[in-house]
């Protein structure tokens, strides 16, 4: 694996920039077939995508976290083995034996965050998920080619336990939010959110990086670092919105459950 890999579908218009034709009769085209789409959907008799659920808040904010978990991990499970192999010039199999924690720790944690779930509701697992992911965000900022090992490895653990935290709640509060009715299809469009979000993301990371990268040409470790700080710190940014939206909503749902009676709406 090499930092080639970064290269983006940006540089197929480098000399056209994004605001080249083909780029623009891309998105356009794009454009045009999603309102096809909708349209179609709203006429079906029997929808496949069901857009109209995402105007209940509960569901768009599951699938909203959702989206958050997808787009972190696919981001920094394509940045990492990088890091690891290019900077610090571990081979595949040490860097995959350094990955573990993080692929191990949400194994053994989905469980304790299913628990959780069950007991005290989804809302506490998914903020605690993302605040775990934002401080694996936090910690990757400050990667460099000596960073000790235990700062990295305490960094890919916060994934895996924040993965775990996400994973399931988001799922189950997607499915909350409609009657048992609705449960499949709720499953499926939450399924989609996730992994819209993941791929979006990943488009978003690499044209991220691949601008901050260029800031330092002819350096190219100190434009890896560059790039891939700036990435996490777009992560950290997307997970601290995230948190503060599932607080914001729980604060919601907890002032109107002790709004007096006859207080009105």
């Amino acid at each position: 694996m090499r930092r080639a890999a970064l290269q983006p579908a940006a540089h197929q218009y480098r000399h056209g920039g994004w605001l080249s034709f083909p780029a623009l009769a891309l998105l356009l085209a794009c454009l045009l077939l999603g309102l096809a789409l909708w349209r179609t959907e709203r006429r079906a008799a029997a929808p496949l995508l069901h857009l109209s659920l995402f105007l209940r808040p509960r569901f768009l904010i599951a699938a909203a976290a959702s989206a958050t978990l997808a787009c972190f991990y696919c981001v920094a499970f394509f940045l990492m083995p990088l890091y690891l192999s290019d900077l610090r010039h571990q081979d595949s199999i040490m860097t995959g034996w350094l990955l573990l924690p993080a692929t191990a720790l949400m194994a053994l944690s989905s469980p304790l965050a299913g628990r959780l779930s069950d007991r005290r509701g989804t809302g506490l697992p998914m903020r605690a998920g993302c605040l775990l992911l934002l401080a694996s965000a936090l910690m990757q900022t400050a990667f460099g080619a000596q960073t000790s090992w235990p700062w990295v490895l305490l960094a890919f653990s916060f994934l895996g336990m924040g993965w775990a935290c996400l994973l399931g709640p988001s799922m189950n509060a997607a499915l909350a939010a409609f009657p048992q009715a609705l449960a499949a299809t709720a499953l499926g469009m939450a399924a989609t959110a996730h992994n819209l979000g993941g791929a979006l993301g990943l488009a978003l990371a690499t044209a991220l990086y691949d601008a901050v990268a260029a800031l330092r040409p002819g350096a190219p470790d100190a434009a890896f670092l560059l790039g891939y700080r700036a990435v996490m710190a777009l992560l950290a940014g997307l997970c601290l919105a995230t948190f503060l939206l599932l607080r914001h909503a729980q604060a919601r749902r907890s002032g109107q459950g002790q709004r007096p009676a006859g207080s009105g709406r």
